[in-house]
């Protein structure tokens, strides 16, 4: 059985690189970054495709803050505001891990962008997932699988009388 990391579970991580090695079984790919790209490990599972977010939430922003985000009282829905208009695709998913005052990462889901405002700046993201499968125990399977197959194949498995 695959392992998961839930919401309920109030897990935090000091670092994003903390995130990628307990959740991804990775280094994270871009120090310095918060938006990652799908990571190959992903494909052929259930979050094949899935992005990684790492946005910072205020409590409230202020009128020189260019960009910002908002989390719903919910926790269901996010707003984000870029400083300029973007191109992005409605339906793209991301598993996410907000930076909330305090200095951890929480995961809090995974989202899709349902909406983008006629400005082009304001997008609308709503959870469509509260669990994330954790790629280590994927991996992990994998590897065992194979490690037997192989030993199998060399007859390290043969049992003696």
């Amino acid at each position: 059985m695959n392992s998961h990391i839930s919401v309920s579970d109030n897990e935090t991580y000091s670092t994003i690189d903390e995130a990628f090695e307990k959740v991804f079984s990775s280094k994270n790919p871009r120090p310095m970054h918060g938006y990652f790209e799908p990571l190959p490990a992903f494909k052929g599972t259930e979050i094949e495709g899935c992005k990684i977010w790492f946005p910072k939430f205020k409590k409230k922003a202020s009128a020189t803050d260019k960009a910002y985000n908002w989390l719903s009282k919910e926790g269901t829905e996010i707003m984000e505001c870029l400083p300029s208009e973007t191109i992005k695709k409605v339906g793209t998913k991301k598993i996410t891990f907000a930076k909330f005052s305090s200095k951890a990462y929480k995961f809090i889901g995974i989202f899709a962008l349902t909406k983008i405002d006629n400005d082009g700046r304001t997008l609308h993201h709503k959870r469509i997932s509260d669990k994330c499968l954790i790629i280590k125990s994927v991996l992990s399977a994998t590897l065992a699988f194979a490690l037997s197959l192989s030993l199998n194949a060399c007859g390290a498995w043969a049992t003696t009388a």
